[in-house]
């Protein structure tokens, strides 16, 4: 279980990742949810909905942004939330 999953959605965590360039565990839901968690004692940092159906298949960080990949999707975000680009393709 993790933050952003909702009860009438598919359950669990679908990916984990840590950041390369910040103290951050992100992790993604099979209900396309993203949530990163700082600190020993893992308190949030951002939450934020990717997809309203398709899981977070992959989390990537880079410098500027954090990548996030879903099966129709690839979508560029800032660590705290701003969407920066999303990219649609029915063949991701």
């Amino acid at each position: 279980m993790g933050d952003g999953i909702q009860k009438d959605k598919e359950m669990g965590i679908a990916s984990l990742a840590f950041d390369k360039y910040e103290e951050l565990l992100w992790m993604g839901t099979k209900s396309g949810h993203v949530t990163s968690y700082y600190g020993t004692q893992m308190q949030k940092y951002t939450s934020f909905q990717v997809h309203p159906t398709d899981e977070v298949r992959n989390i990537l960080t880079v410098e500027q942004c954090v990548l996030i990949l879903t099966p129709t999707g690839l979508r560029s975000q800032l660590r705290r939330g701003i969407p920066v680009h999303t990219h649609t393709s029915d063949d991701m």
